[in-house]
């Protein structure tokens, strides 16, 4: 037998045959100096070691078994460093043990090969501020929790619009306008004559005023407004027994009133402060926008373009009064008119002749339409399950997912991200308005504490969901970093049933370790770098 041809070297080293997990190494003199430094035996009078997966090892078996891992170097033909996984090792005599082995490809080869573009499932992401991984993972996230909430109180302090057909106080003047006047509420005309007033007692008095005058059936209209909406407002005189100049209508506003309230964003989760920003994006964060009359919106704090959320409230006192409220730099758009939100109605009040069982009928319809579209959505939801697509779809979900760790996590439920009250306040604007409450709450609802550190912790072992076509991230995390592809294209000059090993570890998924002191510690710091 052929000797001094090979060294082999036999070591304990963290490394698994599974290549769930391995050593990232810069180069290979910095990956030869590693498990040099690890070596528990060294042979060098041997014969050439090839692939064959056995040698014969000049020890006895209780001499050998604490190694797991062989390394050697053929150096009568070449520098080339072999690394592998001890598989078994079995007894000879009590001077030799075969030692059984299979090549570690990935360290074996890493700097052999070059990895392609390539669809990569998931990995560590290089950059990971809130709002740039934004893929749906398909795991649990529990249920909402509400962080607290923020009430615009620009809508706070209410009046009272009156519409007649003419003024109390006319003074027929032979013109034969019979005292009529135009009203613009903000670029919308109503015919007649209109007074705004503050208090009931005005209300009250006004009201007299019209039936001292004879012209009771003159009031067509009594609503309540908010302050806020209602600019260039009258002084009313309480004595207008000398006015004859019948000036003391409000004759309204040219353009409605606009103003902006200013929301922070949310950065914890029920108290909890995520390592990995993704949870303070939507599904795991966000905020809800509510009338508190039975509507609302849900944003997405990554959307807005801005460091905080902007929305515009838009509004003039009409009956029952328009009110919107729209999204600002949001979703690349200066307004977003289209998922604003509409304010709850006021009330309007009794009077003689009074138009308030019409108004309420009209809206309660309007306000039913919303139940009937969630009707048809579930029967058609019930036509998709029958066919089999909701089946297909969640047989889709299962295949595509993580096994082990990820099957465990994924979704078990729907989730409501709107407050539980939401629902039941459809209609409720006298009630609202008569607490202070008819106005836009601003709440910040996120998952609970609980699953923030379960996904946190989730994160941290296997990245983000990714879905893309690229060059997978490598040494851009301090300590580790994740990769999982489907498909990998990998090329090198090595033997291609290796090249197809190193293949499948990339796609089920391995983790690339760049301290071997850390390796497998969770716990140490794993910022981008």
């Amino acid at each position: 037998m052929a000797k001094n041809i090979s060294q082999v070297y036999l070591l304990s080293v963290p490394l698994e045959d599974d290549m769930k997990n391995t050593l990232y190494f810069a180069n290979a003199t910095s990956q030869h100096s590693y498990f040099a430094n690890n070596v528990g035996k060294t042979y060098t009078n041997v014969s050439y070691q090839s692939e064959t997966r056995t040698f014969r090892c000049p020890d006895q078996l209780d001499t050998v078994r604490q190694y797991n891992y062989i390394m050697w170097q053929n150096t009568a033909y070449s520098n080339k460093w072999f690394y592998a996984f001890i598989k078994n090792m079995t007894y000879v005599n009590d001077g030799y043990t075969d030692v059984e082995f299979e090549v570690d490809p990935l360290q074996t080869w890493m700097f052999d090969i070059d990895i392609k573009a390539s669809f990569v499932e998931r990995e560590h992401t290089n950059d990971d501020t809130a709002g740039n991984n934004t893929v749906p993972e398909d795991v649990e996230y529990g249920e909402y929790i509400s962080n607290g909430f923020t009430r615009d109180n620009t809508l706070s302090g209410l009046g009272y619009i009156i519409q007649t057909t003419r003024h109390y106080n006319y003074k027929d003047d032979g013109t034969g306008q019979s005292g009529q006047a135009a009203t613009n509420f903000g670029g919308v005309y109503n015919a007649g004559t209109t007074f705004y007033v503050e208090s009931v007692l005005d209300l009250v008095w006004l009201t007299q005023q019209y039936d001292k005058a004879g012209e009771g059936t003159a009031i067509t209209n009594v609503y309540v407004v908010p302050r806020a909406l209602v600019t260039d407002k009258p002084t009313l005189p309480l004595n207008t027994s000398t006015d004859s100049s019948n000036e003391n209508w409000w004759r309204g506003m040219n353009n409605p009133v606009t103003y902006d309230v200013t929301i922070t964003k949310q950065t914890t989760l029920n108290g909890y402060i995520p390592r990995n920003r993704k949870l303070l994006t939507y599904p795991y964060n966000c905020l809800v926008v509510d009338n508190n009359n039975g509507s609302s919106n849900v944003y997405k704090y990554e959307e807005f373009s801005t460091s905080n959320c902007v929305f515009e409230v838009e509004g003039i006192p009409t009956c029952g009064c328009s009110i919107k409220i729209a999204p600002k730099d949001y979703k690349g758009v200066t307004r977003y008119q289209q998922e604003g939100l509409v304010g709850g109605k006021y009330p309007t009040c009794g009077w003689v002749n009074d138009q308030y069982t019409n108004w309420l009928t009209q809206n309660a319809v309007n306000l039913n339409i919303g139940a009937v579209g969630s009707i048809a959505s579930i029967i058609g939801g019930v036509g998709a399950i029958a066919t089999g697509l909701g089946a297909t779809a969640g047989v889709g979900m299962i295949a595509g997912g993580l096994a082990g760790v990820g099957n465990i996590l994924k979704q078990q439920y729907e989730h409501s991200i709107l407050p539980p009250t939401a629902g039941g306040n459809t209609n409720a604007g006298d009630i609202t308005t008569c607490n202070d409450m008819n106005k836009f709450y601003f709440i910040r609802m996120s998952i609970k504490a609980e699953y923030a550190r379960i996904l946190d912790d989730f994160f941290d072992l296997y990245g983000y969901k990714t879905c893309r076509v690229k060059v997978p991230n490598k040494a851009h995390r301090q300590n580790w970093w994740y990769t999982k592809t489907i498909d990998a294209n990998i090329t090198g000059d090595i033997p291609n049933d290796e090249l197809n090993r190193i293949k499948r570890a990339y796609n089920e998924g391995v983790t690339f370790w760049r301290n071997p002191a850390n390796f497998l510690n969770y716990s140490v710091n794993n910022g981008i770098v």
